[in-house]
């Protein structure tokens, strides 16, 4: 019994005497200078002080011999700085040494760590983090999903407190990660304190960007937080059951049919009933359409929203997958979009097309000075529906309320 316990002891040391010498020749094998980060001192908005320590032991101090370069390396945006990051350069040797930190940016948290290199490669201290001061406060104005496009975006800031000094320039810098800086892309919109808008132009299309506004004084330049927003893909065109291939437009956040349907089948290949003749159209009591020349189909409101039954089964509507009939609340936004602007419908490019339209009892008026549109709401009555229409002078878009038998245009709206 003696013997098995003197002889486990024995193995036992010999596997820790053996662990020891692997990992004391494994940590041999990094030569790289070993070293320590110094605390960071003298914070300003845009400065900061900090420094290094050579390690001086017997076991690391032979890794210390020859530094041939020296300095601080620091990041707003990893965690882990590197040599390729910002650093400022602090000469050679193995004694303690420190440097100014520029061209901070004010209320930002930082990531430093001191470095040395020599013949073996660069070896890093440990990463300390530290907050540049305020010397003011500056909001950034979060894009609304209608104001960007798919190479543009409307934003802004507001800078709320200027530490009493006059801020000098103000807008918005961007760039494809978090933390831009006045370093990358900017615009340039005034001084002082308040709100301001800003527009950028000249983006990727379907491309992710961070933006955030800045203000410089005195003091430095302040940032407001991140924001991060994608710009548009460019809206495909749209094609019925028929392949008739229609144009489209982005308006704001919506994407519509840029010409008007021409459809005279459903989506499961059912004919939608035509009525050309007066008559015929007067004494409508279900789905029709009618042509209409260049300008597309005129259609009654039962032919653009009612679930039409044949053969026993329920029948699709006539709008491709995708797409669907706008809502009052569709055209609505539509609207608001052009007033906030103070552009016309005609100059986003939704080509309104002068065709008329068809009264109830089958007469054709208004070609060449009007176009009206469906919306698939109700509205005050069973018999009258919402709807859209437009004048020769193609500036305003009015609302108003439609027979349902009567003859107007169609023009679908992407579903999100």
């Amino acid at each position: 019994m003696i013997k098995i316990k003197t002889f486990l002891v024995l193995v036992g040391v010999v596997l820790f005497a053996n662990s020891c010498f692997v990992f004391d020749k494994l940590d041999n094998t990094n030569l790289t200078p070993y070293l320590y980060t110094t605390p960071v001192t003298m914070v300003t908005g845009t400065t900061a002080m900090c420094g290094g320590r050579m390690d001086t032991t017997a076991t690391k101090k032979s890794r210390n011999a020859s530094i041939t370069s020296r300095g601080i390396c620091w990041s707003s945006s990893t965690e882990i700085p590197s040599i390729n990051d910002s650093k400022v350069m602090c000469g050679a040797g193995n004694t303690p040494f420190t440097g100014q930190l520029t061209g901070l940016s004010a209320n930002t948290l930082y990531y430093v760590r001191a470095f040395a290199e020599s013949s073996e490669g660069v070896g890093y201290g440990s990463t300390l983090q530290f907050n540049t001061t305020t010397i003011g406060k500056i909001e950034t104005t979060v894009p609304l999903n209608e104001d960007r496009g798919e190479t543009w975006v409307i934003c802004g800031g507001n800078v709320l407190n200027d530490s009493n000094a006059t801020v000098i320039t103000r807008g918005v810098c961007w760039g494809s990660t978090i933390n831009p800086t006045i370093a990358n892309s900017k615009t340039v919109d005034g001084s002082g304190l308040g709100p301001f808008t800003s527009t950028i132009t000249g983006l990727k299309v379907g491309t992710s960007y961070t933006v955030r506004a800045y203000a410089t004084s005195s003091l430095g330049t302040m940032y407001g937080k991140n924001v991060t927003f994608m710009t548009y893909t460019t809206p495909g065109n749209c094609t019925d059951i028929q392949g008739n291939v229609y144009k489209t437009i982005r308006v704001g956040a919506q994407v519509w049919m840029a010409e008007n349907l021409r459809a005279t089948k459903t989506q499961t290949y059912y004919d939608i009933p035509l009525a050309n003749d007066n008559s015929a159209w007067a004494a409508l009591v279900g789905p029709a359409y009618c042509d209409n020349g260049g300008y597309g189909k005129l259609y009654n409101w039962q032919a653009v929203t009612t679930v039409i039954v044949k053969g026993g089964g329920w029948q699709r509507g006539i709008a491709p997958n995708g797409w669907r009939m706008p809502t009052d609340q569709d055209w609505q936004i539509l609207e608001d979009y052009l007033t906030k602007r103070s552009v016309s419908l005609s100059s986003t490019g939704f080509n309104p097309l002068l065709g008329g339209y068809r009264s109830e009892n089958g007469e054709r008026t208004g070609e060449g000075n009007y176009a009206g549109w469906w919306s698939v709401s109700t509205a005050d009555t069973l018999s009258v529906a919402s709807s859209r229409y437009i004048e020769n002078d193609l500036s305003l878009l009015l609302k108003t309320k439609a027979p349902k038998n009567k003859g107007l245009g169609v023009r679908f709206i992407r579903t999100n």
